[in-house]
């Protein structure tokens, strides 16, 4: 799913079978958690990186909502496939805006947005190009920036790959996920990652198998 090149039936399984693992293992509830510490109120202005299927955006527009606060979300993604699909399912929430992009040329200026996210996207880069990415997103942000990554462990890695291969019926994510798991973080790569970026990163473990990353200014 990584490529810009990547098309069809396919891969618009796996944007709803992603959804799915993202509702219910715990994805949507580390990032709202993270947000929720943050204190937010009036109106807040979130980019949301390798936004996928946009349910992430999809959620925090709806919590949101539950509590009084207009969140705004331009959500990015490297594929105009995705893009297209991600826009398709979220015309009922005007408060998010679909836009394709690269994370390492974004055309925003610095600190044109109160929070930055990105839920199960750094783990796509090596460690060097991970640490400036951190970089450029906190440099986007007015307020915070809230990462959501996978936790590398055998617990974790072994379930993902029975499971998807019994319960997925996209190849995409039969092949992905448990590729992702491998290229997940130990906590001493996420450490590393703060110091060679210069983000303050604050670091919690959620389950099931998440990191959530967290840099206030």
């Amino acid at each position: 799913m990584d490529g810009a090149g990547a098309t069809g039936e396919d891969l618009e399984r796996a944007l709803v079978e992603l959804s799915w693992i993202n509702r219910f293992l715990g994805g949507e509830r580390a990032t709202l958690g993270a947000f929720r510490k943050m204190g937010l109120k009036g109106s807040v202005e979130v980019l949301d990186v390798g936004t996928g299927a946009a349910d992430i955006p999809v959620a925090l527009v709806k919590w949101g909502r539950s509590i009084g606060v207009e969140i705004r979300v331009v959500a990015v993604d490297f594929n105009p496939v995705v893009c297209a699909w991600a826009a398709r399912h979220t015309r009922p929430f005007p408060e998010i805006e679909v836009r394709q992009g690269d994370a390492f040329a974004l055309p925003f200026a610095p600190g044109s947005f109160d929070y930055v996210h990105g839920a199960l996207f750094l783990h796509h880069f090596p460690q060097p190009m991970a640490a400036r990415l951190l970089q450029l997103l906190f440099g986007l942000c007015r307020r915070g920036l809230v990462i959501n990554d996978l936790h590398r462990h055998p617990l974790s890695f072994y379930p993902v790959k029975w499971g998807t291969a019994l319960l997925s019926r996209s190849r995409m994510v039969q092949h992905d996920g448990p590729q992702s798991v491998l290229r997940g973080f130990a906590r001493g790569e996420v450490e590393e990652l703060a110091r060679q970026s210069g983000v303050p990163l604050s670091l919690q473990w959620r389950w099931a198998f998440r990191w959530v990353m967290t840099a206030c200014k």
